[in-house]
């Protein structure tokens, strides 16, 4: 019987544990579902379960186990990206004292050895490396062979996939690339993706995240008093019942002033007047402003998340007559300081772009796009536009896709980049759009609106990757 364990916390909650929950009513089934849970309210919403274990219970033998000393060697054991680098980047322990961090991340390679240890899952379903809490799981799976499967969306087909990556890369997207790449497209194949390109360009998808992590100030979040009960109880339990959850109760009133702060932010920059509209008579390399703190940016790119550094480099780097179009996204509007923004002012060849204006004309118009790793590069694609990627994405093995390994040598790059031509038929393209339009499993990952239906299908998706793996 093979055991997999669903490491369940935050969007994808509900989602796993009703997974878990319909594994175990599987007739003849070779599966043992188990379920990790990070605070006591997820805890026990589900303790029907069986096979299943809270996180924190490991805490007090857990958080003293390993000293500073120790931890240095577990670091070098793994020979991976250092743990300050992800202690960086983790949006809620970075600010802790070293002591507490130290303490932390004794906890969760202790928790994680112990549970692994008891259960010797050959598989675990988790989320995209955020932190610490799973930056450490996976290294742990991989020191013992254990599948560690993330799950990801395809951005702009509705669909969504696996990844064994600490990255979000996708294994199987490379693989058939390659594959299709040799043997070459069929007629119907190559119509397939004409097509899609076709229908993008003239319906974009906004990819579905979009509408859950980001959004507008919004003020219902203050008169609807059973979700404000519900999250102010979950957040005292974990504040005070116990102290190791890293997501504590100032993490949520600051969200609540957060709000404030943004409809402060979004007057000011019209007060100041910091966007105008785009010129499209210019020569121009667009740039969208990337969601922050967010994984995608702080961990898949971590040495170009400082966005004002990456854009005064982009600009420096760019032949006399061109400008960089710096364009913020109107959901996460307010989201950065008008410092910020004054200061992308200040550079000479830079134009900040009205958050309002149309991103795919802005593609369609420009020269090339640069991201992070922002799905504004994935689209670029589809308008057959040069594409400069600064971190890991798994469109990456697009052959028009080019990776900044060296800022040094970006400037002389650049210039070959924006005098490249690429045909619309070009064999390599039409291979990755067909295969990235045809390959994963077809459902909303962020829809949660999970019923008997969907879960099934989620289920059957995972046993179906499960047999790959």
């Amino acid at each position: 019987m093979k055991t997999i364990l669903f490491d369940s916390r935050a969007g994808f909650l509900d989602r796993q544990s009703l997974m878990h929950q319909y594994i175990e009513r599987l007739p003849d089934k070779e599966i043992r579902p188990v379920s990790v849970f990070h605070d006591h309210v997820s805890y026990n919403k589900y303790k029907y379960l069986k096979d299943t274990e809270l996180l924190s219970n490991y805490w007090n033998p857990g958080h003293k186990a390993y000293t500073k000393s120790d931890i240095s060697k577990i670091e070098e054991k793994y020979g991976q990206i250092n743990f300050w680098n992800i202690i960086a980047s983790d949006r809620f322990i970075r600010r802790w004292p070293e002591v507490k961090i130290i303490e932390q991340i004794s906890f969760y390679i202790y928790a994680w050895e112990k549970i692994i240890e008891k259960y010797k899952p050959l598989f675990i379903i988790s989320e995209t490396v955020t932190g610490l809490w799973n930056y450490i799981l996976i290294l742990i799976c991989k020191s013992n062979g254990i599948k560690y499967l993330s799950v990801q969306t395809t951005k702009n087909t509705g669909r969504y996939y696996y990844s064994d990556d600490q990255y979000g890369r996708w294994k199987e997207l490379e693989d058939k690339f390659i594959e299709i790449k040799q043997r070459g497209l069929t007629i119907n194949e190559k119509l397939l993706a004409q097509q899609f390109v076709k229908n993008f360009r003239e319906h974009p998808l906004v990819p579905p995240y979009m509408k859950q992590s980001s959004a507008l100030p919004n003020f219902k979040k203050y008169i609807n008093l059973p979700r404000f009960i519900i999250n102010l109880k979950k957040d005292l339990i974990q504040n005070w019942y116990y102290s190791n959850h890293d997501y504590k109760l100032g993490y949520r009133i600051f969200d609540y002033v957060y709000t404030l702060i943004r409809v402060k932010r979004i007057l000011a920059s019209k007060f100041f007047k910091i966007f105008e509209f785009p010129d499209f008579e210019k020569d121009y390399v667009l740039f969208p402003v990337h969601f922050q703190p967010e994984a995608t940016t702080d961990i898949w790119a971590p040495f170009y998340s400082d966005q004002l550094y990456t854009i005064k480099a982009i600009a420096r780097s760019l032949p006399f007559g061109f400008y960089l179009y710096v364009k913020e996204h109107i959901s996460v509007l307010g989201s950065k300081k008008i410092f910020f923004y004054k200061e992308i002012k200040k550079i000479p060849n830079v134009k900040l772009i009205n958050p309002w204006s149309n991103i795919s004309d802005l593609i369609k118009n420009s020269k090339a796009v640069a991201v992070i790793t922002s799905t504004t590069g994935l689209e670029s694609i589809f308008w057959n536009k040069p594409t400069i990627v600064f971190g890991n994405v798994f469109y990456n093995i697009y052959p028009f896709v080019h990776r900044i390994n060296n800022i040094n040598d970006f400037p002389e790059y650049l210039g070959k980049i924006l005098s490249e031509k690429i045909e619309e038929d070009n064999p390599d393209r039409l291979a990755f759009v067909y295969i990235y339009s045809m390959l994963g499993y077809e459902s909303d990952i962020y829809d949660y609106q999970l019923t008997e239906e969907r879960i099934s299908g989620f289920v059957r998706d995972l046993l179906e990757e499960i047999e790959k793996q």
